[in-house]
């Protein structure tokens, strides 16, 4: 079936939804940002167009789909951090923090290789994949554990319970907490409803849904259009000399590097649409719901119960995350490298 190009606007719309809810609102940097003048025209749109130009990069419909080269393109993703907001170079909760050729090192690292790749580019397009699509073309790319938990019947609830700990444990009170989770969720429920009323029983992989050649090449001009504004706009005062942001060129480098040579070795593995596979009407405002109303409830109950407890939380998140994300970092080397799976 074609695609219509308001079909691909919407799937745009809802990628962009969901990178800056799950990146933005859970970590509770931006808690209504789709409620704010600057939400809506300047974080929602560099997220979105982040994952519009990278996304294309790594999910082909002529190659199979690796882990390792997904989480270097959100890596790739979590270097917006030093242009765009500086914090990678001069973090404001850690203003004596260990440096590196003039980097923070426990900031980038935090940044780099755990939230932006996983919160803001992975789970976006694992989530889209599975709810949007009724696929699990990127969900076959990870181990066959993984994949066994994340079938689990209880994987949804619990992954709900544990985002609304992260969001409401440091809103600071039960009110924030259900304002913020109940109305972010509603948001995108809402565009979930649009996508079921706009798609019917039509079947398509995400490689088809995603830019490609001019169109690609218009976001990633946009995407520089941003880079350029919040470069000049936001603490332009912070941009550091030659010397750390040449650090900051060498990481890009050394990752789009890595991600090449895992991308130049992947199988090719023609996705055959099978236009049989179809079903009476989507239902994904149906199945966001109990996410959604689970993640309200554990936020509000976390804002209530766990206020006290929110920067330990938050430092075991940093501690859990910095490792997952060096090893993540240390498998997709030794994927590119040594050519190990």
């Amino acid at each position: 079936m074609t695609i219509s190009n308001w079909q691909r606007w919407l799937f745009w719309l809802l990628l962009g939804a969901f990178s800056v809810f799950f990146a933005e609102v859970l970590s509770v940097s931006d808690p209504y940002v789709f409620f704010h003048f600057f939400g809506l025209l300047g974080v929602f749109p560099h997220y979105t167009l982040h994952v519009l130009v990278l996304a294309p990069l790594v999910i082909r419909l002529d190659r199979r789909v690796r882990f390792a080269a997904l989480f270097l393109a959100g890596a790739i993703f979590g270097l917006y951090e030093a242009y765009m907001t500086k914090v990678l170079w001069s973090p404001p909760w850690d203003p004596d923090a260990i440096r590196i050729g003039g980097v923070a090192v426990m900031t980038s690292a935090m940044l780099v290789l755990f939230w932006h790749p996983i919160f803001s580019f992975l789970l976006p397009l694992f989530v889209a994949d599975h709810l949007l699509l009724d696929s699990d073309r990127l969900q076959l790319s990870l181990p066959e554990r993984i994949q066994c938990v994340l079938r689990k019947t209880w994987f949804v609830p619990i992954a709900g319970v544990v985002a609304g700990i992260l969001h409401g444990s440091r809103l600071g009170g039960p009110g924030s907490a259900f304002l913020s989770a109940a109305s972010t969720s509603a948001v995108i429920l809402a565009i979930l409803f649009l996508w079921d009323l706009g798609t019917g029983a039509q079947r398509f992989d995400l490689a088809e849904l995603l830019p490609r050649g001019k169109v690609w090449w218009v976001c990633l001009l946009l995407l520089l259009g941003y880079y350029g504004a919040f470069g000049f706009t936001i603490n332009p005062e912070k941009l550091p000399g030659m010397g750390p942001q040449a650090v900051i060129w060498g990481l890009y480098i050394l990752l789009c590097g890595l991600m090449w040579l895992i991308l130049r070795r992947a199988p090719m593995e023609p996705v055959v649409p099978d236009d049989d596979l179809m079903w009476e009407g989507r239902q994904t405002a149906k199945r966001w719901l109990p996410f959604a109303l689970i993640f309200t409830v554990s936020s509000t109950l976390s804002g209530l119960l766990l206020s006290w407890a929110g920067q330990w939380i938050l430092a075991l998140e940093w501690f859990l995350g910095i490792l997952l994300g060096l090893f993540f970092l240390r498998a997709a080397i030794k994927q590119a490298v040594f050519f190990k799976e």
